[in-house]
This record gives C-alpha cells, sequence and structure tokens, in this order.
C-alpha cells in the first residue's frame, strides 16, 4: 500500500459517515440511523479502541476509524486507530473535512 493511500481511505470513509447524516437528518436519534451504521454511542471512550485494534491486528488492516456522531462537529468526533502508528485522529480528521 503507497503512503498516501491511507489517507485516502480514511477522507472516503469519513465523507461517506458525513453523507448519513446529512442523508437522514442532523440530530436524528441513533435508533434513526441503524441502517446506516451499526452503533451509535453517546461518547468514545478508550475501551471502544480495544476491539476495533484486535480487529485490525487480526485482518492485517493498516488502520480504522471509531466516529462518534453526536457531536457538533464531527471532526471532533473521530478517532483514527492505527494497527502500525501512532494515532493521527485529530489531523486526519480535521484535513479530511476540511478538503
Amino acid at each position: 500500500m503507497n503512503p498516501t493511500a491511507p489517507n485516502d481511505l480514511s477522507h472516503e470513509l469519513i465523507d461517506a459517515a458525513v453523507e448519513v447524516p446529512r442523508e437522514l437528518g442532523a440530530g436524528l436519534l441513533a435508533s434513526a440511523h441503524e441502517g446506516a451504521y451499526p452503533k451509535a454511542l453517546e461518547e468514545i471512550v478508550p475501551i471502544h479502541s480495544a476491539p476495533l485494534l484486535t480487529h485490525l491486528r487480526s485482518g492485517h488492516y493498516p488502520f480504522g476509524l471509531l466516529i462518534n456522531f453526536h457531536v457538533l462537529k464531527l471532526a471532533s468526533g473521530i478517532e483514527r486507530v492505527s494497527n502500525h502508528a501512532p494515532n493521527l485522529s485529530a489531523s486526519s480528521a480535521s484535513s479530511a473535512l476540511n478538503n
């Protein structure tokens, strides 16, 4: 995988995540979005990264995104969990949403 591919994929995933509330309407309860994404939480806490990291390691995936849709700005609700590098969440999320 070339070095820019993970960032390109992050941007695509974040763009898709932005479309969910645009299509279904922002501010709906989690139950209204259940068909669009599997689970919505009030906040992301460190324990949520552990199962994702296990999945990343077992599948040899480079990274995964935890996305909290219960925030005013989506960029503040994105955590990038990396299998190989330090967490790049703030810069990756901000740059993806600002492009």
